[in-house]
């Protein structure tokens, strides 16, 4: 279909490349911007073609198109911009529900991939300045069509490069352990707590505690696991 509209006079935005995992049609853009022959329309104002291909490789859950990206983009690494990045493959764009024009059938497994490569490029403990939460607390939040497997997968890669699990956010005022109590990833609160995770957490306000947030929402089961 791209194609078709192309030689009638349409323009393809280069996001597209990433969304759909179409790597061929990733590299020829990268080859027209570096030829000066891209055409007018594919890019946001401001934008390069890599930094387009990097957010929508990631929530598209393309490393090849990712690694693609990386290669040509040189921000410090604790440019806010990774963040938001490492937050793209977090919602497995093409398996997401009310999505008309993702790929279920695409593999799942790619997203994680895609998130190993850009923690290595920026660390886990980046915080973004509105409302401070780390990459640990947005795995806790993951929505309900990712698995617990894979909650659990992208939240082990981040405690394995060191992510703080300590921080608390500044609207929830809650650490990772008490967002992961919030929204019921009991298999989250499991790994944190085997982690060395503070299940009681004194400090905290009372209504941020792991526990009362428990309580709050009806999570018997991660109630369970607070107090095994």
């Amino acid at each position: 279909m791209v194609k078709l509209l192309e030689r009638h006079g349409g323009v393809v935005y280069a996001a597209n490349a990433g969304y759909y995992r179409d790597a061929e049609l990733a590299r020829r853009l990268l080859a027209d911007e570096a030829a000066g022959r891209l055409r007018e329309g594919t890019l946001g104002a401001g934008e390069t073609v890599a930094e387009a291909l990097l957010g929508s490789g990631a929530t598209g859950g393309d490393p090849e198109i990712v690694r693609m990206a990386l290669e040509r983009i040189y921000w410090p690494l604790d440019d806010e911009r990774w963040y938001r990045r490492l937050w793209d493959p977090l919602c497995f764009w093409n398996h997401m529900p009310g999505i008309p024009t993702g790929n279920p059938e695409l593999d799942r497994s790619t997203y994680h991939e895609c998130f190993r490569l850009l923690l290595a490029r920026c660390g886990p403990n980046l915080r973004p300045k509105r409302f401070g939460p780390t990459a640990l607390h947005e795995v806790a939040a993951m929505r309900g069509h990712i698995t617990a497997d894979e909650v659990v997968e992208f939240a082990t890669a981040l405690l394995d490069l060191g992510a703080r699990m300590d921080v608390r956010d500044d609207l929830l005022k809650s650490t990772p352990l008490g967002w992961a109590c919030r929204w019921g990833r009991v298999e989250m609160v499991n790994l944190l707590l085997q982690r060395g995770a503070d299940r009681v957490e004194a400090d905290a306000e009372p209504w941020a505690r792991p526990q009362a947030w428990a309580e709050k929402m009806g999570r018997g089961d991660v109630l369970a696991a607070l107090n095994r």
